[in-house]
């Protein structure tokens, strides 16, 4: 196999350009030296020496001598510059070797091209992946190894690289191997310019994610049959909403009819139980069921109208002896001039007395402000609290099913934790819903709904406001 790969080409600077320096450390100075030495020693040799003769000696003597020094000094530079390239042979001879090591034994398949595409080099890691030997893997080129459908996701990538525009790319594609099968990668391409700057080769880094796509894919295919059986569940709940409800209803009745009637302590005490429990079941059941209708997108929300003043009414009805109970200030604020809000009044009513309900019991001292305003074109409804208040990092888990603040151990006194997620999906048909808190201080929630144009009876009008107070 190894005959087979083409050497990889290491890029080395030019001994050549590279050398002079330490040469030129030692010729200079000598050049130097030598004119002075020509310079000086003929005006020397003419005062020492008066006869010609013995001048033209002289001068013969003193031109071999510096010939000898000249050609020793010569031979000792050529002997260093001849070891010093020698050195670098070596090194660059073994960073080759080194190279060419990681190149062949790395697990990450390794392959480079020419410039037109046509393989020149590759790993064991690379072959084995493809399942070619290596003899024709050095005959194909990159476009024969890739899946027709994926041939076109690197062209806009070599253009940009032959207009000079990027000089690397990371992709997912398709390879076919040897017998045919799909192979997954995730390919890291880098072009090689040479001095001009044209491209030379391209070196590609392949990764084998044949068996994560696999992963996904069966996870896509679980996570769509799972939703769809959530879907199934919830449509057939919401259509059984009224056969599950009647069977709780009946439960509910005989309870009352049981508690009307003679009971020793002992009986009414067991029948106290029993109500409690029925009204826990009935909450349930009633919240699943609600859930159900809202998942399986079969509740709809009508384009109606609401006044202002009956939504409060209806809120001081529903909830004022609920806070009462607990010693809690209950307030509604509304316009008293006559405000009508394009809604759907029934889920708008849910929305709010989730929310309202919800207040009331995570709310131990002060009260809750239901307030209704006008802002432009729409209606802002807010619904304040002085309670336990919800941690930041919490804002946006108390829409989920069974998320309780508090209530670690699950007590059923303190809800099922379905209120808020019930809020949510209402919160879909009619509007957005947001949320402020500060712990230990309390929580507002607040929505805006479209006011009516019109209003659909004549009302009497007044700049002030009108509040109640429970």
């Amino acid at each position: 196999m190894a005959d087979k790969y083409v050497p990889l080409k290491v890029t080395t600077p030019n001994p050549g350009g590279q050398e002079p320096s330490p040469m030129m450390r030692v010729v200079i100075p000598y050049a130097t030296i030598s004119a002075l030495w020509i310079l000086l020693s003929d005006a020397v040799v003419s005062f020492l020496f008066p006869d010609p003769t013995q001048i033209a000696i002289v001068s013969t003597l003193k031109g071999w001598f510096f010939v000898a020094v000249t050609s020793v000094l010569l031979l000792i530079l050529i002997r260093r510059y001849r070891f010093r390239l020698k050195q670098r042979d070596n090194a660059l001879r073994e960073n080759e070797a080194r190279y060419r090591k990681i190149f062949e034994t790395a697990l990450l398949g390794i392959a480079t091209t020419d410039s037109s595409g046509r393989i020149t080099s590759f790993n064991e890691a690379f072959r084995v992946m493809v399942g070619y030997d290596a003899e024709s893997l050095c005959r194909m080129n990159y476009a024969d190894l890739t899946h027709p459908d994926d041939i076109g996701c690197e062209r806009g990538f070599f253009n940009e690289i032959l207009a000079r525009q990027r000089d690397q790319y990371r992709v997912e594609k398709r390879y076919l191997d040897h017998d045919g099968r799909i192979l997954w990668v995730d390919l890291s391409v880098t072009a090689i310019r040479d001095s001009r700057g044209d491209v030379d080769s391209f070196v590609g880094m392949v990764h084998d994610i044949t068996k994560r796509k696999q992963a996904e894919t069966e996870l896509i295919a679980a996570k769509t049959s799972a939703e769809s059986a959530n879907i199934a569940k919830s449509r057939f709940l919401a259509a059984a909403s009224h056969d599950l409800r009647q069977p709780m209803q009946a439960i509910s009745l005989f309870s009352n009819a049981l508690a009307e009637t003679e009971l020793s302590a002992e009986q009414e005490r067991i029948s106290k139980y029993l109500t409690q429990s029925i009204q826990l079941l009935r909450d349930l059941l009633n919240a699943l069921l609600d859930l159900s209708r809202f998942d399986a997108d079969v509740a709809r929300a009508s384009h109606e109208f609401i006044l202002a003043e009956e939504l409060a009414r209806r809120i001081d009805a529903n909830f004022s002896s609920m806070a009462a109970e607990k010693s809690l200030r209950f307030k509604l604020w509304f316009p008293f001039k006559a405000m009508a809000i394009q809604t759907d009044g029934k889920l708008l009513m849910r929305l709010l007395g989730n929310l309202v309900e919800n207040a009331i019991k995570y709310t131990s001292k002060g009260g809750i402000l239901v307030s209704i305003s006008r802002r432009g074109d729409q209606a802002l409804i807010r619904v304040w609290d002085t309670g336990i208040g919800i941690a930041p990092e919490h804002l946006d888990d108390i829409f989920e099913e069974y998320f309780q603040i508090g209530n670690s151990e699950r007590d059923n006194d303190k809800g099922l934790g379905l209120g808020l997620s019930i809020v949510s999906r209402i919160a879909r048909l009619l509007t957005d819903i947001k949320c402020r808190s500060r712990p230990g201080k309390g929580s507002v929630f607040e929505l805006s709904l479209p006011l009516a144009e019109h209003l659909p009876t004549e009302t009497a009008v007044d700049n002030g406001h009108r509040a109640t107070t429970a």
